[in-house]
């Protein structure tokens, strides 16, 4: 925290497991990301513009599969999807 903001390195646990893990910049999650990783609930990696997905996202099963790709633009919305399996 700097003055009751996020800033730098994050990580997050369930159980005693690494659940997400990334970066804050002035409260906002920048940089890649991995989320979801010890509950499977919308597991996913990818990268954050000050808290805006952004670019190449994968997202997975509760198996830790990769399900599909999406790509998002610089406004967070998804310009095209593809299914792994």
């Amino acid at each position: 925290f700097d003055t009751g903001t996020l800033n730098g390195k994050y990580v997050s646990f369930v159980s005693g497991e690494r659940e997400s893990w990334g970066n804050y910049e002035s409260g906002k999650k920048v940089g890649y990301w991995k989320e979801g990783w010890a509950s499977h609930y919308k597991q996913r990696e990818g990268n954050y513009t000050y808290g805006i997905m952004t670019g190449e996202w994968f997202f997975y099963d509760t198996e830790g599969e990769k399900l599909f790709c999406s790509i998002f633009n610089d406004q967070g919305e998804v310009t095209k999807s593809k299914k792994i399996r």
